[in-house]
């Protein structure tokens, strides 16, 4: 009597397919091709804000940002009013507005400090740009820090303001 090999059945899933030589080469390995990705993410919020400032003599406010990147990216710092606005018509004599200058400064994950001084006048022409050089800031926390000085200047009593906003973009 002569014996002829057994087709094999092998099941994957819940497919199944008949291997006509035998099932030697299936048992022993199995190659299965599996691929991924991970999508570019940036964002930025606020951690502590600056709160109010006295603007009666020079000084300066230190606040908090969240950046979590995981790819390179560029921040762009604005400024609504280009440094304190007074908030009503000020006398004849006094300034309306009060400069200021702003330093950021963000931990990257290459070790690095992504670091980027601009004045509040630069800010409103949006010249200030930053770039993290490809590095990726996952988690951090920036520091914002706004100075200003007095001198010179002639302020009327009332209330001052800007709004500064800092807009984040993923550029691997």
């Amino acid at each position: 009597m002569r014996k002829f090999a057994r087709p094999c059945i092998v099941a994957i899933g819940t497919a199944q397919f008949v291997l006509p030589y035998g099932c030697a080469y299936a048992q022993n390995q199995l190659t299965v091709e599996v691929a991924g990705m991970i999508e570019q993410a940036c964002s930025i919020s606020v951690g502590n804000a600056f709160g109010a400032v006295n603007l009666e003599r020079s000084g300066s406010a230190q606040a908090t940002a969240n950046v979590d990147c995981n790819t390179g990216f560029e921040i762009d710092a604005r400024s609504d009013a280009g440094g304190f606005a007074a908030n009503f018509r000020t006398p004849n004599g006094f300034d309306a507005s009060l400069p200021y200058a702003f330093d950021f400064a963000l931990p990257l994950e290459n070790g690095s400090t992504m670091r980027k001084n601009c004045t509040s006048s630069e800010m409103k022409s949006r010249a200030c740009l930053m770039g993290s050089g490809g590095a990726a800031s996952i988690g951090q926390t920036g520091r914002l820090l706004l100075s200003w000085n007095t001198l010179g200047t002639l302020l009327a009593p009332g209330n001052y303001s800007d709004t500064i906003t800092l807009f984040i973009a993923a550029r691997p």
